[in-house]
């Protein structure tokens, strides 16, 4: 099996919702956080909530995906609970107006993310597949909501420092006026309240790409040792959508994770198999998918056995532009995923505005983390706890 070079992690990064390079630029702006509320129960144990209010963005102009205001911000999750392990089983991202009095159309959402810091997150789950750069959840527009399936959850402790990265765009008001927050939510439940031990998850991904130079389309991979059976079609050639968010390959192909969509139907391929970073078999429990508008559909295939993974559909506005709603996949059982398969993701787009739009297709993807187990979390982080208290005195 030919397989190209280990993916660089911060390549994924810029090309998964966070590809614009100014975001890495922006201070950290601290936040407040309305902390635990109770608002119901999971699985048999209380079910807690925190809310987080992003700092204002303004609105003056059209702004297309990756250029409208972008803000980083950091918080706590739980300071009350700082030395308790915790589960993250659901996250929450909507658009509110200045003072967060209402509900604003999804139409202003960019995308809204949040994650930790890496080597924190290690120390607690010292995972093969570590979610990339500590990332936690990625949402966009046309999915408000990330709720895990029954058993599942992300393993956290409240100590570990939180980074909400938010933006906005506005396909449709040329002489807006407007100042808009990002209100998110993180529920969780307390380790000590549960009646079953949780399942561990990680976050991997993958992300569409389109050639934009080169004899191929299929990255890392010399494109006279290409196998179309093994490997599958590949990219097609295409248009980055923003200067400068173009990666190379070492045989001279160019790449871009956001690019131009031409008006009428397109389909493209692309192979994913580096890009999931896949360490050992597992299953796929929860997907979360940013497409643009225009965007129809979305799959998931594994290429040694030609057969889907996973699809999902997207709905477009017909009066303007905006992607209304994107299914997402949700799955007690698990889908299987196998370390030695090839794997590609084929998106479709039907852009029926008549003139150029700018597209993007990943997959945020949430598996097993199989090589650690609930009680090697719950031992190093009550070791965790006590190096803290021990600093703390």
């Amino acid at each position: 099996m030919s397989r190209s070079p280990r993916f660089p992690i911060s390549l994924w990064l810029v090309s998964c919702a966070a590809l614009c390079v100014a975001l890495a630029a922006q201070a950290e702006t601290p936040i407040t956080a309305e902390h635990g509320e109770r608002i119901g129960v999971w699985q048999g144990a209380p079910l807690y909530r925190t809310t987080v209010t992003s700092p204002v963005h303004h609105i003056d102009r059209i702004y297309k995906s990756m250029q409208g205001p972008v803000t980083n911000s950091g918080f706590r999750l739980d300071p009350k609970s700082e030395s308790e392990l915790l589960w993250l089983v659901g996250y929450e991202a909507t658009i509110v107006n200045a003072d967060g009095t209402a509900s604003l159309p999804q139409d202003f959402m960019c995308h809204s993310s949040i994650g930790t810091t890496p080597r924190a997150y290690r120390n607690l789950l010292p995972a093969k597949m570590p979610p990339p750069e500590g990332r936690l959840f990625t949402l966009a527009q046309g999915q408000s909501k990330v709720q895990f399936p029954p058993g599942y959850g992300i393993a956290y402790l409240p100590g570990m420092p939180l980074r909400l990265q938010s933006q906005v765009l506005n396909h449709n008001i040329e002489d807006a006026d407007l100042d808009v927050r990002h209100r998110i939510a993180i529920d969780y439940v307390r380790d000590r309240d549960l009646k079953q031990p949780m399942i561990p998850l990680t976050l991997t991904g993958a992300f569409g790409e389109k050639l934009v130079s080169g004899d191929g389309g299929h990255f890392g991979i010399d494109p006279d040792q290409v196998n179309p059976e093994l490997h599958g079609p590949g990219c097609s050639i295409g248009e980055s959508a923003m200067e400068g968010h173009v990666r190379g390959d070492r045989h001279g192909q160019k790449f871009t994770g956001h690019w131009i969509v031409k008006p009428g139907r397109e389909e493209n391929h692309t192979r994913v198999t580096n890009q999931l970073r896949l360490q050992h078999d597992t299953t796929l429990h929860y997907a979360a998918i940013h497409l643009h508008p225009y965007a129809t559909s979305l799959q998931m295939r594994d290429l040694t056995t030609d057969e889907v993974v996973f699809e999902v559909k997207g709905k477009s506005a017909e009066d303007r532009i905006a992607l209304e709603h994107v299914e997402h996949v949700s799955s007690v059982e698990g889908l299987p995923l196998y370390k030695d398969h090839e794997y590609e993701i084929v998106s479709v787009y039907e852009n029926f505005s008549g003139e150029d739009q700018d597209a993007m297709a990943t997959v945020f993807m949430y598996i097993r983390a199989d090589d650690v187990s609930t009680a090697e979390i719950r031992r190093r982080a009550a070791k965790i706890a006590q190096r803290q208290k021990k600093a703390r005195n």
